[in-house]
């Protein structure tokens, strides 16, 4: 007789522990350190600003309050102008590869006008010129080739009938501001028609502000001005061997804000002679031409600078033969 079997099933009832949570690992607490410094500056500088602005934004009379404020408008065009003057040369620079002679030629073109070079010379009374500049305005060794006798050359050569002048007055190593400082007694004392004032190198080579360059400039325009002269501002002579030791762009749009403010012609000398090295004209970079690289140079500024003396002017000048 079979007996029967009882089988006995045990089934295991054990489950798995959940995994314990373990703490931060060092690298998510070293990223944290490192990101809250950003949030906190979002916040501070972004977030709230935008909260605050909203929040003032909330009373009409804010804007009535604003727009009568003369620092509000005067601080808006400033800002207009000074960024729509960096765009413009942006701009400029960029068609300097491949560009023509003829838009060079339109860059050193100007809207500002001359009116007492145009009243002397339509009046056929003497154009005296006083030409307020530092070392690049020389050469040591041949003062005649420099570009401020070629420009009287070409003056007199351009207006037969007019009896032109040219004289130089040099400020080796002085700022723009230790300039403009004698402006008002050198012009009474030269009594010219137009100043041509070039300064900014000597600035940009001693680091000085942007800010008090462009004041200082600003204001030795203004006191030209009233002292009864016409100005032309010539900015930074380019040389490539120096161009990675100098900050040249700050002094450079800074000069144009002055020209655009105070509605002065501004010849462009360093887009100028930037636009030559590329082009290949001059190789201004090599220092074994010495002398007569300098002539040929000075030469060419001289040329074109009468031309943008008499375009500014706005005379016709005699038929060349």
């Amino acid at each position: 007789m079979a007996h029967p079997t009882n089988t006995l099933t045990v089934s295991d009832t054990t489950t798995e522990a959940p995994p314990k949570r373990r703490g931060w690992s060092q690298t998510r607490i070293w990223g944290t350190i490192f990101l809250v410094p950003y949030v906190l500056v979002f916040l501070f500088f972004v977030v709230y600003p935008v909260c605050y602005g909203f929040w003032l934004a909330r009373d009409p009379q804010t804007y009535v309050q604003l727009f009568e404020d003369p620092i509000f408008v005067r601080s808006v065009v400033n800002t207009l102008v000074s960024t729509t003057l960096r765009r413009r040369r942006e701009f400029a620079l960029q068609r300097l590869t491949g560009s023509t002679r003829m838009q060079v030629l339109r860059m050193l073109t100007t809207e500002s006008t001359l009116p007492k070079v145009e009243h002397a010379v339509k009046g056929g009374r003497p154009l005296d010129v006083l030409v307020v500049g530092s070392r690049s305005s020389s050469i040591s060794t041949s003062e005649g080739s420099a570009w401020p006798l070629r420009l009287q050359a070409m003056l007199k050569q351009t207006l037969p009938k007019v009896p032109v002048t040219v004289s130089v007055e040099l400020h080796i190593k002085k700022t723009a501001e230790e300039v403009a400082a004698g402006l008002v007694k050198l012009v009474e004392v030269k009594k010219p028609t137009l100043v041509i004032w070039q300064t900014g190198t000597y600035d940009a080579m001693r680091s000085v502000d942007p800010e008090d360059f462009r004041a200082a400039v600003g204001e030795g325009v203004v006191a030209l001005k009233e002292a009864g002269a016409d100005v032309v501002l010539m900015n930074l002579q380019y040389s490539p061997r120096t161009e990675a030791m100098i900050s040249a762009p700050p002094y450079l749009d800074n000069m144009r804000v002055v020209a655009q403010q105070h509605d002065v012609p501004l010849f462009d000398r360093f887009t100028l002679m930037r636009h030559w090295n590329d082009q290949g004209d001059f190789d201004l970079y090599s220092a074994s031409h010495g002398l007569d690289l300098a002539k040929r140079v000075h030469d060419c500024i001289g040329r074109a600078l009468a031309k943008f003396v008499i375009e500014a002017a706005r005379v016709n000048p005699a038929p060349q033969n």
